[in-house]
């Protein structure tokens, strides 16, 4: 299925019907669909509920895109979620500009976003993503993704997936 951009008054799509999930063990990811060809600029991830425990020795280190900027390892990179192409799972969100940590974990800072947010946008407006229609993107933990031998992320999270599409 095709969609002329042009017929949208909103830029915000719907990438996934209902909720998904992604964060359990066992390098669980939650899937998101494009629904139209074009440059996707942003994509917004919408907490429906769950959480990240990033440190297992304390509870009190949870939230709900990786760690609280109070935890004394992760608190400066608290993000710890990426999205990736289909089963390549390349990286095309936060960019690989932004990405702090390229070791066995992704860790990285939006400076001005609390990591207990409602909603998390990663996005760079000057490199928008190329996506065909029905391209299967990937909502990973970075600890996931990277079968970290460190595994510190427990939980999942649970979401919904919409993208902004350049016009």
């Amino acid at each position: 299925m095709f969609v002329m951009l042009e017929h949208f008054t909103e830029r915000w799509l719907n990438l996934t019907e209902d909720v998904v999930c992604f964060g359990a063990p066992g390098n669980e990811f939650a899937t998101a669909v494009t629904q139209m060809e074009g440059f996707l600029q942003s994509i917004k991830l919408v907490h429906v509920s769950g959480h990240v425990l990033c440190d297992k020795s304390s509870p009190r280190y949870k939230s709900k895109w990786g760690c609280p900027r109070s935890h004394p390892v992760y608190g400066g990179t608290p993000f710890n979620v990426v999205i990736t192409t289909g089963e390549s799972n390349s990286i095309i969100y936060p960019t690989e500009l932004s990405l702090k940590d390229k070791g066995e974990s992704l860790w990285y800072d939006i400076p001005g976003v609390d990591p207990d947010s409602p909603e998390l946008i990663l996005g760079d407006s000057s490199n928008p993503h190329y996506v065909a229609s029905g391209q299967e993107l990937r909502v990973w933990l970075a600890e996931d993704l990277m079968k970290s031998r460190g595994k510190k992320i427990e939980e999942k999270i649970c979401i919904t997936v919409q993208g902004w599409f350049m016009k």
